[in-house]
Parts: C-alpha cells; sequence; structure tokens
C-alpha cells in the first residue's frame, strides 16, 4: 500500500472514498472525495508530510488545542470542511 490514495483510503475508511488527485502545491496536495457520512462529493486538501509535522508540533500548545465550535455547521461554495487525518507510523 505505497500509493498515497490507498494510504488515505486506508486512514478514512469510513468516511471518505478518495477518487484521485484533483491538484498538487507547494504545500498540499487537493483530493476528489466522497463524504459518505454526508454523501457527498468534496475535496480534501492534505498537507505534506513535512509541513503536517512542524504544524503537528505547534498543534500541541494549550492555545491551539482549543477546538473551534459553531452553533450551525457551515455551507457555501466558498467554505469546505477539513478533517484531522490521523498520522502515519509508517
Amino acid at each position: 500500500m505505497s500509493d498515497p490514495i490507498s494510504r488515505l483510503n486506508a486512514a478514512l475508511s469510513g468516511r471518505y472514498r478518495i477518487h484521485g488527485e484533483l491538484g498538487r502545491g507547494g504545500m498540499a496536495t487537493v483530493y476528489l472525495a466522497d463524504d459518505l457520512r454526508h454523501e457527498r462529493r468534496v475535496a480534501l486538501k492534505v498537507l505534506e508530510p513535512e509541513l503536517a509535522a512542524v504544524v503537528g508540533r505547534s498543534a500541541s500548545s494549550p492555545r491551539s488545542r482549543r477546538r473551534p465550535t459553531s452553533s450551525t455547521p457551515t455551507s457555501s461554495r466558498s467554505t469546505t470542511q477539513v478533517p484531522r487525518i490521523p498520522s502515519s507510523t509508517t
């Protein structure tokens, strides 16, 4: 299971089904996926491992551990929700 799509499908099993890559930049790759819980097509932006490691270290501070909350879900053509992807042990 060495290709990124197979690894993502395994990590996100039951939540998302990745179909393919939409685009790639210096910091992340965007994939076309199905949100299985909400039965809709979404774009998932996945940080490159090197950047995710740096962000993960800064996310351990007390201030960043507070989770944002909202009384209503955000729904707009210009916004998307991004899930936290578990880090790989490989």
